[in-house]
């Protein structure tokens, strides 16, 4: 990790600041280095907290979401990539209604 990134981390909520040691550690494989960067950048620039409910969330428990999905010429910039929780991620890709019959 850089110097400048390091001493960014260190004004940060302390506690903020352990979740994104973690979230460091939770690389995917396949998952590229810049929605690796961005990921974690978006997460501290949230404090750390879902875009939705404003609820915060550990490292292990969030979802990063392309807001613009690849698959429609989305990218992996900062500016595509938000922090949600996981039950708002599946409400997002939710397709169908329940069929109550």
């Amino acid at each position: 990790m850089s110097l400048g990134r390091e001493t960014m981390y260190q004004a940060l909520d302390p506690f903020i600041s352990h979740e994104i040691h973690k979230l460091i550690k939770l690389y995917h494989k396949g998952m590229s280095v810049e929605y690796f960067d961005n990921r974690i950048s978006r997460y501290s620039k949230q404090e750390g907290k879902c875009a939705v409910t404003k609820r915060f969330l550990l490292a292990k428990d969030l979802y990063s979401h392309h807001k613009q999905p690849k698959f429609m010429s989305g990218s992996d910039a900062f500016y595509n990539v938000v922090i949600v929780h996981p039950f708002v991620h599946k409400l997002i890709h939710a397709t169908k209604l329940k069929d109550d019959s």
